[in-house]
């Protein structure tokens, strides 16, 4: 019983996320197809969304270094997939 319960609420987790990663690329699509460069539309007075582009990772860390920075990100993607299939 306990792990049907557990395998539901794995479950319910993995479709939160799909969820999440869906309105993520989403609302992506959306601010790339309706706002300029730098375009600010302020959301609550404490959230604002804007239109930027980061070339590099972590605040531009590594912008210089596109090779690495593609073939690490293709890598890290491969870990974490391959992580959560494991689960």
């Amino acid at each position: 019983m306990r792990e049907q319960q557990g395998a539901q609420s794995q479950l319910v987790w993995l479709w939160l996320t799909g969820l999440m990663i869906v309105l993520d690329q989403v609302s992506k699509h959306w601010v790339v197809a309706r706002f300029d460069l730098y375009e600010r539309l302020e959301v609550l007075p404490f959230f604002n969304l804007t239109l930027a582009y980061n070339s590099g990772a972590a605040f531009s860390f590594l912008a210089g270094a596109a090779a690495y920075h593609g073939n690490a990100t293709g890598t890290a993607t491969a870990q974490n997939a391959a992580a959560v299939t494991a689960l």
